[in-house]
């Protein structure tokens, strides 16, 4: 499955990753009971008894941390980069207060251990307390847990232009804040008359907490529930980050129409030259009925949907370009302006100048002469009408390729908001994706989500889908700013009379209480379900439902019949039922359809319109 790959790739790091999480993970947890331990007052050995030994305590607290620090080698590793390249992002910010907590650990340490020599046993117990190791190591090996589920996302970043995430943003505002913070707080201890060790310790625990646990673990927590949800109904996102970019978008831009529109092309029309259309179209298909291709088959369906008896043809061939065969004794070829041009046909100049509104053509030619222009398209999708209509509700325009058919342009254009949806042309970084095999590729910004349902119904769900992820992460960033609102007056010093091991308390608290709420946010999108909505109800809001009795002159068999009807149907949400001996046709079609096209249909298949009556 695709979905298991994708997400095999995510998760991938091998099993020296795994070790290193595990590793961090055992260290955090010692180094957390350790410091609880001596806060609670539970039994310790005297070795690490905080009351007893408190320079054993903070020794055993730093050297703990060590290992800690490098099992997340690689997100420190990540982190400086980012600052060398002067874009800090949350890598940066972990790596910045990582270093802090690492210092204020190891002056922790002497700080206690000077204050024993001195005497003060009490005091070097609190000290010992005023730490916070353990906080960022469990911040480490939580976030590198985490992030390990959004490598692809990593990966990516560093190889594209991909936009800073939604936590990398606010933590490229937390790192130099960080910085700063740490020396206004040296600063103002010094002021109060605190020892160098003690103020250092102060400043160092306040760029500690300016990295809240929350803002580090939360992309990967929602970028991971958002794959298992998309993943229920075929969207897959080729990067995680894609969700987010998508919520985001102001429009989708489809590569092609494939999305919405069948996978078949049929044969629309064809223009004759100096010949009966039935007449070409029983040529092309008897030239066609040995040839490879979808337009092949969709010109031997139509001749049979007619009942056309195929012509004997010999020596078929085909092409990239086209295919021929000998038909009643002239070379018959069909194929695109490049292939007819190589085989010597004459084309009038006005062909590469004409627009077949949206259809894909292909050029008909007996001998060197030039005979017709054979039109295909591709039929909507039932569902297509209704997801145009929801992308329009939610604020989204579809931005549709040049060669979009005739009915996709028509839908579109029901949309009072996309007067720009349909402009002939959009920058290459926008459509850069492309069918490949079964899946369609999509971008929004440039970024690449596969649909593996390939249906209007997955587009509309991949839309809100990030919708709900960009809503989760806005809430989370809120969520970890005010506990970072919380956290720095404590570690600024402004509760400095408190009991030291108070300081970490509370942040520790404030820290949990976050990441609970990034676990139950992020959970809430296993619940997603993409909409559910009748295709035929929501076509016929979009453009409501008229009957038409048209009388019909011309039909003499059931051939005709069946002509008249196909000519009508091919036509974008028109059903047509034609009665031979009364001579009408009864057709029911959106109420948006200018009635002259039923006509003109019916006109170019040769039949005349006597009237047109609407019921």
């Amino acid at each position: 499955m695709i979905g298991k790959r994708i997400r095999t790739a995510a998760l991938s790091g091998g099993r020296s990753g795994r070790a290193r999480e595990s590793v961090a993970a055992v260290f955090a947890a010692v180094l957390a009971l350790l410091w609880l331990g001596g806060v609670l007052g539970l039994p310790l050995p005297e070795a690490v008894n905080p009351s007893v030994n408190p320079a054993g305590n903070a020794a055993a607290q730093f050297l703990l941390f060590l290992p800690v620090l490098f099992a997340g080698r690689s997100r420190l590793r990540d982190g400086a980069q980012a600052l060398a390249a002067m874009r800090p992002n949350a890598d940066a910010l972990l790596l910045v207060t990582s270093v802090a907590a690492t210092l204020e650990g190891f002056f922790a340490a002497v700080l206690t251990a000077l204050t024993v020599g001195r005497g003060g046993l009490a005091e070097a117990s609190g000290f010992a307390s005023f730490n916070f190791l353990w906080i960022a190591a469990v911040r480490l090996a939580a976030a590198s847990f985490c992030e390990r589920r959004a490598q692809t996302a990593k990966r990516q970043s560093a190889e594209t232009d991909a936009p800073p995430r939604a936590a990398d943003r606010i933590c490229a505002v937390l790192v130099p804040t960080a910085v700063l913070l740490a020396i206004v707080v040296f600063g103002i201890r010094i002021l109060l008359g605190a020892g160098v060790l003690l103020a250092l310790c102060h400043a160092l625990a306040a760029a500690v907490i300016c990295c809240p646990t929350a803002l580090l673990t939360m992309p990967p927590l929602v970028y991971t529930e958002a794959e298992r949800a998309g993943e229920k109904f075929g969207c897959i996102a080729d990067t995680p980050i894609a969700f987010e970019t998508i919520g985001a978008s102001d429009f989708v831009a489809l590569n092609d129409i494939s999305l919405l529109t069948e996978d078949k092309p049929s044969l629309y029309d064809l223009y004759a030259v100096d010949a009966d259309k039935t007449a070409l179209l029983a040529c092309a298909a008897a030239a066609a009925k040995d040839a490879p291709g979808q337009y092949a088959a969709a010109i031997v369906g139509a001749a049979n949907e007619l009942e056309l008896p195929l012509k004997p043809a010999t020596d078929c061939a085909a092409s990239k370009f086209g295919f021929f065969a000998t038909v009643c004794g002239d070379r018959f070829r069909i194929g695109d302006l490049k292939f007819l041009r190589k085989s010597g046909v004459f084309l009038p100049k006005w062909l590469a100048e004409t627009d077949f509104g949206g259809m894909k053509p292909l050029y008909a030619a007996s001998g060197r002469s030039f005979r017709g222009v054979f039109l295909f398209y591709r039929r909507p999708l039932p569902d297509a009408a209704a997801a145009l209509r929801r992308l329009e509700q939610v604020g989204v325009l579809p931005l549709l390729p040049d060669e979009g058919c005739a009915e996709i342009r028509l839908l579109a254009e029901k949309l009072p908001k996309n007067e720009d949806a349909l402009l002939p042309s959009r920058d290459e970084k926008v459509l850069q994706a492309s069918k490949e095999g079964d899946t369609i590729r999509l971008t929004a910004d440039g970024f690449a989500v596969t649909l593996r349902e390939g249906t209007p119904t997955a587009l509309v769900g991949a839309v809100l889908l990030g919708r709900q992820a960009l809503r989760i992460l806005r809430a989370l960033l809120l969520c970890a700013l005010a506990a970072i609102g919380v956290c720095l007056p404590f570690a600024a010093g402004l509760f400095w009379r408190l009991d030291l091991a108070v300081i970490p308390a509370v942040c520790a608290a404030v820290s949990a209480v976050s990441m609970l709420a990034v676990l139950l946010l992020s959970r809430k999108l296993r619940h997603f379900a993409p909409p559910e909505f009748s295709p035929e109800e929501e076509t016929t809001q979009m453009f409501g439902k008229v009957n038409y009795t048209i009388h019909v002159e011309g039909m003499s068999c059931s051939h005709c019949a069946a002509h008249v009807k196909s000519a009508l149907e091919s036509i974008r949400g028109v059903s047509a039922r034609v009665e031979l001996e009364e001579k009408t046709a009864h057709v029911k079609c959106p109420s948006s359809l200018d009635e002259k096209l039923l006509t003109a249909a019916i006109t170019e298949a040769g039949f005349t319109v006597a009237s047109v009556e609407r019921v």
